[in-house]
């Protein structure tokens, strides 16, 4: 794969394939769990990235606030995941701190 947009579009599908393996081992089971899988499984489908982005941070921050994903660690598997597609692509990819 060399195009980075192609990559910037399977990492975004690699992190909804994890949320979806995160949410269906939730114990206990989320009440809208089956919401919540059809929406990773849809945005499977997306080919604009930037749309695609948008999901990813949706379902990124729904877990988040709901206290099943840490912050912290979804940082550090997201910088590791995109920060080289960025850099590749031109994109900023400097952190900012907001503590």
């Amino acid at each position: 794969m060399n195009n980075p947009l192609d990559e910037l579009i399977a990492a975004h599908q690699h992190m909804m394939r994890r949320y979806i393996s995160v949410i269906q081992t939730c114990n206990p089971k989320l009440h809208d769990e089956d919401f919540l899988i059809k929406f990773c499984k849809t945005a499977l489908t997306l080919k604009n990235p930037d749309k695609l982005s948008r999901w990813v941070g949706n379902i990124q921050g729904t877990l988040i606030e709901r206290e099943i994903l840490n912050t912290q660690f979804e940082r550090d598997i997201s910088r590791a995941l995109y920060k080289p597609i960025y850099d590749r692509l031109g994109y900023d990819s400097s952190t900012v701190n907001v503590e």
